[in-house]
């Protein structure tokens, strides 16, 4: 997910009748939409919360992988508070193409709900709520999705190992 100062990278159309690609597409959107599931199934079902907090979580850290900052490459090791760059409710609305409007009511319920936190300049996912030990088996289950997301690409012989 990319905010409105990410430049737009190029469409590299993939090969001609490349059925290995078009799957290995159709896994990623797959993941997406598990990992988006697992996350709404603490916000009561809410997929739309769930996108705002993926995009704010993104947009909170964008800076960190675009320099692929090796201090924070575990999955024990998050970013802190003060590494987190806050966004806009403009910019996730932005984003994620929806009105702004629709972006700042979703905001205000995640900070009523204690998700995210307004700071100076926009709004963070605190550290302390991607801590949280209930969430531990969400995280668990999102990263043998994505391993076995990259297991079938990589057996598709499009993704080296």
């Amino acid at each position: 997910m990319t905010n409105e100062t990410d430049p737009v990278p190029p469409v590299i159309p993939p090969p001609e009748n490349d059925d290995r690609t078009r799957l290995a597409v159709r896994l990623g959107t797959e993941y997406a939409l598990k990992s988006l599931r697992l996350l709404s199934s603490v916000l009561g079902g809410d997929m739309i919360a769930a996108i705002v907090i993926a995009e704010i979580v993104s947009a909170n850290t964008a800076h960190l992988n675009a320099r692929q900052d090796a201090r924070y490459v575990r999955l024990d090791d998050l970013p802190p508070d003060s590494e987190r760059r806050p966004v806009s409710a403009l910019a996730v609305a932005g984003s994620l193409g929806i009105p702004r409007e629709t972006a700042r009511r979703c905001i205000k319920r995640l900070e009523a709900m204690g998700v995210c936190q307004r700071v100076k300049g926009g709004v963070i996912i605190p550290t302390a709520v991607l801590s949280i030990p209930q969430h531990q088996p969400l995280q668990a289950a999102n990263i043998a999705n994505l391993r076995q997301l990259v297991s079938r690409v990589q057996a598709l012989g499009v993704m080296e190992s």
